[in-house]
């Protein structure tokens, strides 16, 4: 192997080992975190392919400020995006503010946070046009100018 080939499989070999987002699938939610099983494999250059493992104990961000927020129920098969913390979280997710670290971990696996709602393209969920929010059946829509509640029973139109 030459210099310039060497490099290059120095950099790929580094470069396997470095995670920043990819899809997955929820295997269990207990209202703060997730475990989540990653739906793309690893594949090396000599064609081999591996299984991540499931990432167990990733904080789910739902869109929240200090005031207000959205949370939903997740359930078992639910799609999610999994993105993988440039440092290790561990100290942060304990104490909260500026801190150190506390370990050199870089885009490891175990500093995994899930958000819900990466879906395929084939399996994309109809929501309608507007604002919508949907649980189960019961589904609200907010246009510019209408609101309109259905639960599959009754509808009702706030103009």
């Amino acid at each position: 192997m030459d210099l310039n080939n060497a490099i290059k499989f120095c950099i790929n070999h580094s470069l396997a080992h470095v995670h920043t987002a990819i899809p997955g699938v929820v295997e269990s939610f207990n209202g703060e975190y997730a475990s989540v099983k990653p739906s793309i494999k690893m594949i090396y250059t000599d064609g081999k392919e591996l299984e991540l493992p499931t990432i167990l104990k990733a904080p789910v961000m739902f869109p929240q400020t200090s005031r207000d927020g959205l949370t939903f129920d997740i359930e078992k098969g639910d799609p999610v995006l999994i993105l993988f913390s440039e440092k290790s979280l561990e100290v942060w997710l304990n104490k909260g503010g500026v801190c150190s670290p506390g370990n050199f971990r870089r885009f490891d696996l175990s500093d995994a946070f899930v958000i819900p709602g990466l879906f395929s393209l084939n399996n994309t969920p109809e929501l309608g046009s507007g604002t919508v929010l949907r649980n189960g059946s019961t589904t609200i829509v907010m246009s510019d100018s209408q609101v309109n509640i259905n639960d599959g029973n009754l509808t009702v139109d706030i103009s």
